[in-house]
């Protein structure tokens, strides 16, 4: 086959990294003997054909019959991986925008389908449990892919390779444009009828996946059972399948997409179901609050249930789904408090989040323990996201203990001065300046820090500590910086030298200089202090279809100037901000709040803002159960906004 395909002129062609001129080495070094060598090329080669996809580079089109080739090969220890890579260009191929895709890619992907095909025979299961994840791109060839996959399942006997034809199928149906086979249909329909659970999960998921069937509530009881009772191991094997098996919960409840009923209904059978296993439910349950408002009421009591279970690993996550509902895990707090000085540490630092989030002073005396005792699980970066099953940061335990700063502070102290890592010393730094004028007895600490690499987040936390000795080390650092600062650096420093000072000429004779970024939050800060850069904002403003930052904009302006007019400005910019928003972030948030410092004259922003309260999914950017901490500090923003608004 390779031999008979034409030699391209790599140099004319591009992949990820510039010309291609330099693949015909890195092919050869793939197929060498050295297995070592060859695995890095391979790893080279996917990386500059496909690197993170997106595009369908000119040089995947002569690479094809390479992969190919390999797949093809019994003898070619690339040849999983080359189905893989496969796959990956062909979803790329499907999937993206035409202009991503060099106008080669579908000849050349629609002449490697029939030898995919053969491969659904191969004597090597591995490569038969990979060869559904390329054909389920075959749309436009699916009145020959499909019939092959179903004659490959009734003689198919390796698990894996079955799930895996099962959802190729579904996945090729669903992007169909024609008419579906009735064969195909009559197929998968028969599935959840089947005797073996992992089959009878395949159909559910794959039916669901591919619209077959709408919202059947069976689909619900299939899944249920085949997770709380079946050996889930060919899943993992199968292409369509997690890379861990507690991740085949979520992985199947996300097929119920927008079905929230049917999502709910799951992960109370998970959680309650007689001998169900706790951890899927409660990783169904994170997902399923983490996306709506409403299921709230009815699964967290399920889910504390689990704090009292046996195993850590469900403890654990229970305790975390809690602490994420903050003031609504109050009915739990006894409970709570005990975990906190439970011996798993995952489970320990879990109770005192939850407990941190509800204002319990319970949390005090065990988190203190922990701090003194120089705990290492209490020294984790604060810039990590929430994830569910990765345990709170340190920025989220502490932030809301700056009440109990004479028990904690001392400890934060002294965890400063032992810090051995540049991470740590930030971290830590960054909490005591989030605590503001609470972390005044740290002054002298911080003024330690002044000169090594933790002195511009020192200075910061200086600078909202606020106590004279502060304020006068910032004044001293100068309105410069040192000299080999960059412009963003020399920016920082003004801003620290102002709030500091109360001297905004520095500052403003940066934000003066024509190439200088005129960051809008900042001028409203500063406000009729910043007349003279009135007319540059008003070039930059003008409404755009979701841009926050003409929010900002308007409403620095009204910062300025004051006047009805341009608080109006602001509520139009926010109209045209808030449709088709993907999510209000923090930074959406920051400009919501904002709007509530104009009052009455924005009232017309209420209407606006008012859904953001009422509806049901989620309005804030999904990052596991992160979300719901997140919505919960939206809406309190919006809240706030709303009542200055009157």
């Amino acid at each position: 086959m390779l031999q008979d395909s034409p030699s391209p002129v790599w140099d004319t062609l591009d992949h990820h990294y510039g010309p291609a001129g330099d693949l015909p080495a890195l092919i050869a070094r793939c197929a060498g003997a050295d297995p070592e060598t060859a695995d890095r090329a391979f790893g080279e080669l996917h990386n500059k054909v496909f690197h993170q996809g997106g595009a369908v580079v000119s040089a995947a089109p002569p690479v094809l019959p390479v992969l190919l080739g390999w797949a093809a090969d019994p003898g070619c220890r690339l040849r999983c991986g080359a189905v893989r890579l496969i796959g990956s260009l062909a979803k790329v191929g499907r999937q993206a925008a035409p202009r991503f895709v060099t106008p080669a890619w579908p000849a050349a992907w629609d002449g490697a389908v029939p030898v995919l095909v053969e491969l659904l025979d191969d004597p090597d299961p591995r490569v038969r449990r990979e060869v559904g994840f390329p054909l389920a791109q075959a749309v436009r060839a699916a009145d020959r892919v499909l019939p092959a996959l179903h004659r490959r399942w009734q003689v198919e006997e390796d698990e894996a390779a079955r799930i895996g034809l099962v959802m190729a199928a579904g996945q090729l149906l669903r992007h169909l444009d024609g008419e579906w086979p009735a064969e195909s249909v009559d197929w998968l329909l028969s599935l959840t009828a089947r005797h073996e659970p992992a089959q009878r999960l395949a159909g559910a998921v794959a039916l669901r996946r591919s619209g077959l069937g709408g919202r059947d509530a069976r689909h619900i009881d299939v899944i249920a059972e085949a997770l709380g009772r079946s050996d889930v191991g060919p899943w993992v094997d199968a292409w369509c399948g997690p890379h861990r098996p507690d991740r085949l919960a979520p992985q199947a409840d996300a097929a119920l997409g927008d079905d929230r009923a049917g999502r709910v209904r799951l992960s109370t059978l998970l959680l309650t179901g007689p001998g169900g296993p706790g951890a899927p439910g409660l990783w169904t349950a994170g997902e399923v609050m983490s996306r709506w408002r409403s299921p709230v009421d009815e699964l967290l009591p399920r889910v504390a249930d689990r704090l009292a279970d046996p195993d850590p690993e469900v403890r654990t996550l229970a305790v975390e789904l809690v602490a994420a509902c903050g003031s609504r895990g109050v009915p739990w707090a006894d409970r709570l408090a005990e975990l906190a000085r439970a011996p798993e540490p995952a489970v320990a630092l879990g109770a005192l989040h939850a407990l941190s989030g509800i204002g319990d002073a319970r949390v005090v005396a065990p988190l203190a323990e922990r701090l003194a005792a120089g705990d290492p699980a209490t020294a984790f970066a604060s810039r990590g996201l929430a994830h569910f099953g990765c345990g709170p940061t340190l920025t989220r335990l502490l932030e809301p203990l700056r009440a109990h700063a004479d028990v904690l502070l001392p400890l934060l102290i002294g965890r400063l001065r032992a810090a051995r890592t540049r991470d740590e010393r930030r971290d830590l730094v960054l909490l005591l300046a989030a605590w503001g004028p609470a972390a005044a007895p740290a002054t002298g600490e911080l003024l330690r820090l002044v000169g090594t690499e933790a002195e511009p987040w020192a200075l910061d936390a200086l600078v909202a500590v606020g106590t004279a000795p502060a304020r006068e080390a910032v004044r001293a650092a100068g309105p410069d910086g040192p000299p080999d600062a960059g412009p963003g650096e020399r920016h920082r420093v003004a801003v620290r030298y102002w709030r500091a000072s109360g001297d905004p000429e520095p500052l403003l004779a940066r934000l003066g200089q024509e190439s200088a970024d005129l960051l809008p939050g900042l001028v409203a800060e500063l406000g009729p202090l910043a007349r003279r850069l009135e007319p540059r904002l008003r070039e930059r403003v003008g409404p755009r279809e979701r841009d926050w930052n003409q929010v900002d904009l308007a409403h620095a302006l009204w910062r300025i100037t004051g006047t009805p007019e341009d608080a109006h400005a602001t509520v139009v910019a926010l109209r045209f901000a808030l449709p088709g928003e993907a999510g209000i972030g923090r930074r959406a948030e920051r400009s919501i709040a904002r709007i509530g410092g104009i009052g009455p004259d924005a009232a017309g922003a209420a209407p606006l803002l008012r859904p953001l309260l009422t509806v049901d999914r989620r309005p804030v950017p999904g990052q596991g159960v992160s979300a719901i901490a997140d919505d919960d500090r939206l809406c309190a923003t919006v809240g706030r906004t709303l009542s200055r608004l009157g």
